[in-house]
């Protein structure tokens, strides 16, 4: 016979937390099983590849430059999404989407040196700068939409198993 596992035994924890799924928003409820549901993730992922692809035409001698602090900074923006994601809590994960925030910044700028720098074709950067500017305010409002379901259900901060 294989043991299950009983909720009444564990009145402290909800199928959401045990699941790993997090509800996120006030007006409308969304289950987000994993990073991957989450459209914000998805675009900095999307967007972390089109980096990728349009630094390989970047001057060799950037390769240790702008190259890599691009290619970091782009990466970074999903990789804190995903940590921030399997963290413990929502102020855990709220922490994290700042940081993610900070660095979609900071690509932002990058593509931005590397346009002035004529890099690439303006137009090609203008249109990464653009999606990484919305990308920005997705995670700005998603990091707030969180803020105000913690406070609205008193969500804990961690989950104590």
């Amino acid at each position: 016979m294989t043991p299950s596992l009983h909720l009444s035994m564990t009145p402290h924890l909800s199928v959401t937390h045990l699941t790993k799924t997090h509800t996120f928003g006030t007006l409308r409820r969304m289950q987000i099983k994993s990073h991957k549901d989450l459209r914000v993730w998805r675009e900095a992922h999307s967007l972390t590849l089109k980096v990728y692809e349009v630094t390989k035409i970047f001057p060799l001698e950037e390769r240790f430059g702008i190259t890599s602090q691009l290619r970091r900074a782009a990466a970074s923006v999903g990789a804190n999404i995903v940590e921030g994601f399997s963290r413990r809590g929502p102020r855990e994960f709220a922490k994290f989407l700042s940081i993610a925030r900070a660095s979609a910044k900071e690509t932002e700028y990058f593509l931005q040196l590397a346009k002035e720098l004529r890099f690439v074709e303006a137009d090609k950067l203008d249109a990464l700068i653009i999606r990484y500017s919305g990308l920005s305010a997705g995670i700005f409002l998603l990091a707030n939409k969180l803020d105000l379901a913690r406070e609205h259900r008193k969500l804990p901060d961690s989950v104590t198993p």
